[in-house]
């Protein structure tokens, strides 16, 4: 989807980082890149260099990002929301997608458990196995026999 031109650069201002520098490391507003649409070998590229998968929303159909932060082994922090609990299988951290302070508290969680990282990258992955697109055809197919 990419953020470029969305007005997402507004949400990252110097009062921000501010206020949340004493209690995580904030990075300056300067690295952080929003990017038009990505090509998938610019997108696999980017989740290999990845620490972590950081995925606020209010509301989601079936998220596709996380499933493909999962694939890649890559740990996810994100809302919690019934789509993303159902798509990571409760392999990733989650937070109130209302409150910046339980988005911090779990981001700085994930960054100092090392083992916590493993343990989400190597089950995400295995949980990301559950998801083909074949599978997902033979799904539908089944429900259009239903009705037919």
């Amino acid at each position: 989807m990419g953020g470029k031109d969305r007005g997402f650069e507004r949400l990252i201002t110097d009062e921000y980082a501010q206020r949340v520098t004493p209690v995580i490391l904030v990075q300056p507003k300067g690295d952080i890149i929003f990017t038009d649409p990505l090509a998938s070998n610019e997108l696999t590229a980017l989740y290999k260099q990845a620490l972590m998968l950081v995925h606020p929303s209010l509301y989601e159909g079936f998220n596709l990002p996380l499933l493909e932060a999962m694939h890649s082994g890559i740990p996810i922090v994100c809302s919690d929301i019934p789509a993303n609990r159902e798509v990571t299988d409760g392999q990733a951290l989650f937070f109130d997608p209302r409150s910046l302070d339980s988005l911090g508290e779990a981001i700085k969680t994930l960054i100092k458990n090392k083992s916590l990282i493993k343990d989400f990258a190597r089950k995400g992955q295995e949980n990301a196995l559950k998801y083909t697109w074949e599978k997902s055809a033979e799904m539908t197919l089944n429900v259009y026999n239903l009705f037919t």
